[in-house]
Formats: structure tokens, C-alpha cells, sequence
């Protein structure tokens, strides 16, 4: 079973989703939103498949797989998924670093 990590980008992202839909919204549904993303990550980690599309034009071995309204970038370091980056799906990826 792969650890789930995440990047400190991805933790910022994270944030910048919930001030989002705490905006759009409300806090409760914010928390929610981010709780089900979060229980969906942990289930891609403990898959033994390799998930997601190879995105390796933006970064060497980074993967995406999308979530509702967001697109969830990550890699697989030995014995991890390692989220990089959580993005609106809309959003130009091409600007945004992966590193």
C-alpha cells in the first residue's frame, strides 16, 4: 500500500479550494468537498494500479486524474502518491509549476 503525501502546493491549493467554496458557498460545504476529495485520494493510494493520465510534457512523471470541478495532479515516488498540485480544471496548466 502506497503512503498518500502531500506537496506543500497542494496543501496551498487545497486551502485556496476551500476559501473558494466557503465564498460560493458556505463553510460546511467547503469541508465536505475537501473531507470527500481527501477520502478519495486515500483510495487512490492503497489502489495497486497506476491511476491517472501521464502528463510527462508538464513534469517528468507527473499524472492527473480529475475530481469533480478540479483536476488533481500527483506522482509515484517508491511506497507513496505524492500530490503536487490541486487545480481548477479550467485553469491554464501550462504556466504553473510541478516541481
Amino acid at each position: 500500500m502506497r503512503r498518500l503525501v502531500y506537496r506543500k502546493q497542494a496543501l496551498r491549493d487545497l486551502l485556496d479550494l476551500l476559501d473558494s467554496i466557503t465564498t460560493a458557498s458556505d463553510a460546511v460545504t467547503a469541508e465536505r468537498y475537501a473531507n470527500n476529495l481527501r477520502e478519495r485520494l486515500r483510495s487512490w493510494a492503497t489502489n495497486p494500479a497506476m491511476l491517472g493520465s501521464l502528463r510527462d510534457e508538464l513534469a517528468e512523471g507527473l499524472r492527473a486524474m480529475p475530481y469533480k470541478r478540479y483536476v488533481v495532479f500527483f506522482r509515484y515516488p517508491p511506497g507513496k502518491l505524492e500530490v503536487v498540485r490541486i487545480v481548477y480544471a479550467s485553469r491554464d496548466v501550462d504556466s504553473l509549476s510541478f516541481d
